[in-house]
């Protein structure tokens, strides 16, 4: 489990405290915004499927040749910015699309 999946469990376990809190006392707006935040903060953690076109220099053809990998995660800049750091080659740019299934 990564720092960032721990951040998302804590705010999820703080959201659901506030919003069982709230609920006790009778505020329903304020478990309505907490309802809506739940929501938004579940969208973070599902994991999605890219397809990445990274351009990167290939000294046997002496040019930039594009190399595409399909990948899944939830963190796709998390993921880039690893290819850009562990990479030997040369990478001019990364561009990616999402999957639809």
């Amino acid at each position: 489990m990564t720092n960032g999946d721990k951040n998302i469990e804590y705010m999820i376990w703080g959201i659901k405290e506030l919003k069982d809190s709230y609920e006790l006392h009778g505020c329903s707006w304020a478990k309505e915004i907490l309802d809506n935040m739940l929501k938004f903060v579940n969208k973070i953690e599902e994991v999605k499927k890219y397809k990445l076109f990274i351009r990167k220099y290939d000294i046997k053809v002496n040019d930039y040749v594009v190399v595409e990998k399909i990948i899944e995660t939830k963190d796709l800049y998390h993921e880039i910015g690893k290819i850009y750091c562990q990479s030997i080659e040369e990478i001019k740019r990364i561009d990616y699309k999402e999957l639809k299934e």
